[in-house]
């Protein structure tokens, strides 16, 4: 995953180099993106009107994350960088009690993957505000980007793949791709992977 390779050398010492150790194979996803969800006990309607609610309202906004330098903390640092603000973070040990809370109204915001957003969504539990995937998703098409938003040039996914340790020979690292690529393409496959939010790609070890 995209966390092992770029944010756990930067959060702690690991015993190997992922850049060193690997050989990769294929990627095999990108996420959709993740979900700016707001409390209902807020009245916003859009991330203009957030903005402009944390700005008028200095010190006093929070957002949770599933646990610091989580790709979900880095998203919502991405979106306060992009538009200037200042909020709390209140770090969690796991997306569903930060969700939890904020259904509650004991957080006002936070950023879990799209996918997690669904059902809450059209429950009418929480608001879901933006996603920070380079286009909209089909299974929340109301939803824009925060792009489209306001925020010019947001974008944020993660993706997931296949490596091998760097010793393996270079004719099994091409014959992997080669299958994972094929499975890519069955439909149940796809199905599962388009259900948990993934956009497919596949593709070369390069």
């Amino acid at each position: 995953y995209a966390s092992v390779i770029w944010i756990a050398p930067l959060m702690q010492k690991l015993d190997y180099d992922p850049l060193r150790d690997f050989a990769p194979v294929t990627m095999v996803a990108k996420n959709v993106g993740y979900a700016l969800l707001l409390t209902p006990r807020l009245p916003m309607k859009s991330v203009k009107d957030l903005i402009a609610h944390v700005q008028a309202n200095p010190g006093r906004m929070n957002f949770g994350s599933p646990g610091v330098g989580s790709v979900g903390h880095l998203a919502a640092e991405l979106f306060l960088s992009a538009a200037r603000l200042k909020m709390t973070h209140v770090p969690y040990t796991g997306i569903p009690a930060m969700i939890t809370d904020i259904i509650g109204g004991q957080i006002d915001v936070g950023f879990p993957a799209a996918v997690a957003a669904v059902g809450l969504a059209a429950a009418g539990r929480v608001q879901v505000l933006g996603i920070t995937g380079e286009k909209r998703w089909e299974r929340l098409p109301h939803v824009p980007t925060l792009d489209e938003a306001g925020i010019p040039g947001y974008e944020l996914t993660t993706w997931g793949g296949f490596a091998v340790p760097a010793r393996v020979p270079r004719e099994i690292v091409v014959r992997l791709n080669a299958e994972i690529n094929k499975a890519l393409q069955h439909a149940d496959v796809r199905a599962k992977l388009l259900a948990q939010g993934a956009d497919i790609h596949g593709g070369t070890p390069a």
